[in-house]
């Protein structure tokens, strides 16, 4: 079931703060390697320098999603090093990319 009225600031921001802040933030290893920050709703939608990494609508074709999730065979999976996201907060991720990914 697909959680509803899942909103950036209330539901992804805590998400993204507890599980990715640590090293997507200015200065830190994951953002240094890829470019990418979660300090916000402008760099999350941004994504890396590999390019976006919401594609609102879908979750299956966000590389977000993917790595978080380990839906996305791939060699990376997120958060790297430490206690995976819960089911619950990967389906919040999901619900909102889902939803458009709207800022609010």
């Amino acid at each position: 079931p697909q959680v509803q009225n899942v909103t950036y600031e209330n539901d992804v921001a805590p998400i993204m703060q507890k599980h990715c802040a640590s090293c997507h933030a200015a200065g830190q290893q994951g953002a240094e390697a890829t470019g990418f920050l979660v300090g916000s709703y402008e760099s999350l939608m941004k994504g890396s320098r590999f390019g976006p990494v919401i594609d609102p609508g879908s979750a299956k074709t966000s590389s977000l999603y993917n790595m978080v999730s380990g839906e996305g065979n791939l060699a990376v999976t997120m958060p790297h090093g430490k206690d995976t996201i819960s089911a619950d907060e990967i389906q919040v991720i999901r619900a909102w990319i889902e939803n458009g990914a709207i800022e609010n």
